[in-house]
């Protein structure tokens, strides 16, 4: 199973996330990079194709106007937003749209998908009257044994001083796990969830 399992388990056991009304789905709002094909943008497809949508109401925000899982995402019935970032030129004008939409769709829980994502949705969750509950999800760590872009370095450093915020970080491996301790997040509410859908 994927982050939809860790979702209702973390609905189910920290008293910090709100409930939602009775009868009614839970809203989960998956924040991502863009839509492009790759592994962990399938990882979501798939996820999102398998959601029981007697209990979950997902939405996805995706950071980048680009990718062809856009379409596909849309034929299941889920609705998609775009933010109009450019990669090469982070802007705070998405970050407000991100924001507005935050206030706009109410979710119950917010998935910050890949590292830049999670750090997107941490800061806009700062700007929301009250403090929509985050789950992120780190398909990897950033290894500083190779070179990275300037703003991956600037992004997992950002991440790391904001960790303690999510109410759990999803590992997709023991090893991702034992690499969160060592890039010095705060790794308590961390969990482990394989990628796989049953």
């Amino acid at each position: 199973m994927g982050p939809v399992l860790s979702a209702s388990a973390v609905l189910k056991a920290d008293h910090r996330l709100s409930a939602p009304t009775p009868n009614q789905p839970t809203k989960i709002l998956y924040v991502i990079s863009d839509l492009s094909i790759g592994g962990a943008e399938m990882a979501l497809y798939r996820l999102l194709s398998k959601t029981d949508r007697q209990r979950f109401e997902p939405v996805v925000v995706s950071l980048i106007d680009r990718g062809s899982l856009r379409k596909r995402i849309e034929d299941l019935g889920v609705e998609v937003y775009t933010l109009g970032l450019k990669a090469e030129r982070p802007s705070p004008f998405a970050l407000f749209r991100l924001v507005r939409l935050l206030k706009k769709l109410r979710p119950d829980l917010i998935v910050g998908w890949m590292q830049h994502s999670c750090l997107a949705a941490e800061l806009a969750n700062t700007f929301t009257r009250k403090r929509i509950p985050t789950i992120w999800s780190l398909h990897s760590i950033l290894n500083s044994s190779l070179p990275e872009k300037k703003s991956t370095v600037l992004s997992s450093a950002l991440c790391r001083l904001l960790s303690k915020l999510p109410s759990k970080i999803v590992l997709v491996s023991n090893k991702a796990q034992r690499q969160l301790g060592v890039g010095r997040y705060h790794a308590d509410q961390s969990c482990v969830i394989p990628n796989g859908i049953e």
